[in-house]
């Protein structure tokens, strides 16, 4: 590999820290880091960590709402970023789970 493949790679570590507290509640959080080797501009940090937290409530026997919340603790870019948060309904079907979420995050452009 040359130092421009390598110098492309990030590092993602996460701890996830979950309990179910009934039958029907769930809650995780989950403490991240991520470190990018190469960035955008010189203004940007390599590094960037923050917390998520999630849960699970089901109201039926077969369905259940979702939600996450996902904080950035630092500002390692200039750009404008939005904290992630995202709502989800899923249900379940003798052996298919199916999940519809609808989120604030963007994916890469």
């Amino acid at each position: 590999m040359d130092e421009k493949e390598t110098s492309r790679w990030s590092f993602n570590y996460q701890i996830l820290i979950a309990r179910k507290f009934s039958p029907s509640f769930s809650f995780q959080i989950a403490p991240w880091y991520n470190h990018y080797n190469m960035v955008t501009s010189i203004s940007e940090q390599n590094d960037s960590y923050g917390a998520s937290a999630l849960f699970r409530l089901k109201f039926s026997k077969r369905s259940a709402i979702t939600a996450e919340y996902a904080y950035r603790a630092n500002t390692y870019s200039n750009t404008t970023y939005y904290d992630s948060f995202g709502v989800g309904y899923e249900i379940e079907t003798g052996g298919h789970v199916f999940q519809v979420h609808l989120t604030n995050s963007f994916g890469p452009r």
